[in-house]
């Protein structure tokens, strides 16, 4: 089996220096998607890891000690795709994983929530879905001890794809699902309870981080489109207000500070010309761009990963003025496929940009 990504731990000093790096892997791909520190001064990570049969992958679970050093790993899955996406660690010291599977729930692909115990041995695990795709991004345990699921849905709502927001019990039961979103792509990253017992997302609609706030039950109180970029995190402050990170044009970090009642903050947004969201996102084999110049001019689209590094150089030089579309799928340069992850489509026509956040899925 050939060996292509490990999962890469990082940690820093204040000021940003290195104090040590750790890497875990074996044969095949690792990748990490979520870390949190743990009460014992450690970390816990979740991702997926190459099957032991090298032709899927399962969720992947590392405990480290606060040095970084492994203590132990674990894999959760079946037969097909299953990923590891977001990892809290809950109340009983045990930990919660969100993501989605393909080898259990309906012939597509579901929402997977998994509970631990503290040394990673699984006491349940449950599917939320229906026929078509759901995926898990974020989760996160609730005052009753239950947890809150978001991520994407195409089996319920309105468009392609809404944010999903999944509410259930200590043992992992359903109690409420909504659906948020319009006729395009919309999904949600990060979830959080908030103090008045409602809930805060944020994710992506339509080339904007979107903004949701809701009651206990689910039930919006109001939505915020901040302008030109995709939501990826968000936390409530002290002041009651809400701070969300992600990634804006120009590959610029996203701040925006809201208040806690109407959403309404200062943004930072760049300038962009008129792009249309890549659809399907996620993907598996390939996905399209739409974008459109007023005018004749010089366009210039291509694809990084996370580290800001190019890797696929999709469309340069003189366009007319109209529509134009763009097919890419998932191989760089060099015609080979990349590994499954996070990557940014920048497109570019004089001085004026927008980014676009890619989740190729394999």
């Amino acid at each position: 089996m050939i060996h292509r990504c490990d999962v890469y731990l990082v940690r820093t000093d204040s000021l940003g220096d290195s104090l040590w790096i750790k890497t875990f892997g074996g044969d095949g791909d690792q990748l990490g998607e979520s870390i949190q520190k743990t009460m014992d001064g450690g970390y816990i990570i979740a991702g997926a890891a190459t099957s032991p049969a090298g032709n899927s992958y399962d969720v992947y679970l590392i405990k480290t000690d606060s040095l970084g050093d492994s203590l132990w790993a674990k894999t959760f899955g079946g037969s097909d795709y299953d990923r590891g996406c977001s990892v809290k660690q809950t109340a009983d010291k045990g930990y919660i994983i969100a993501g989605w599977t393909r080898s259990f729930g309906s012939d597509s692909s579901n929402i997977y929530l998994v509970k631990t115990d503290s040394l990673g041995d699984s006491l349940w695990a449950k599917t939320f879905g229906g026929d078509s795709a759901e995926y898990g991004f974020s989760v996160d345990q609730t005052n009753d001890k239950g947890y809150i699921i978001t991520g994407s849905t195409n089996s319920f709502g309105s468009g392609s794809s809404d944010v999903y927001l999944v509410k259930t019990d200590s043992l992992g039961d359903s109690l409420w699902a909504k659906t948020f979103g319009g006729s395009f792509f919309d999904y949600g990253t990060s979830v959080l309870q908030t103090a008045d017992g409602g809930y805060i997302i944020t994710g992506y609609c339509y080339n904007d981080a979107y903004l949701i706030k809701t009651n206990s039950y689910g039930d919006t109180l109001w939505t915020k489109n901040l302008l030109g970029g995709a939501g990826n995190s968000v936390l409530q402050t002290a002041d009651g207000g809400y701070i969300v990170t992600g990634i804006s044009g120009g590959f610029c970090v996203y701040l925006v500070k809201v208040n806690s009642e109407t959403g309404i903050g200062q943004e930072i947004t760049p300038d962009v010309f008129s792009v249309s969201g890549c659809n399907p996102n996620p993907f598996s084999n390939k996905t399209t761009l739409s974008y459109e110049l007023p005018e004749r001019g010089y366009i210039n689209v291509s694809v990084y990963n996370i580290l800001g590094q190019k890797v696929k150089k999709l469309e340069s030089g003189i366009k007319n003025s109209g529509i134009h579309t763009i097919t890419w799928n998932g191989t760089n340069d060099s015609g080979e496929k990349l590994c499954s992850g996070i990557y940014i489509l920048r497109a570019k026509a004089g001085e004026k940009q927008v980014t676009e956040k890619l989740v190729l899925l394999r």
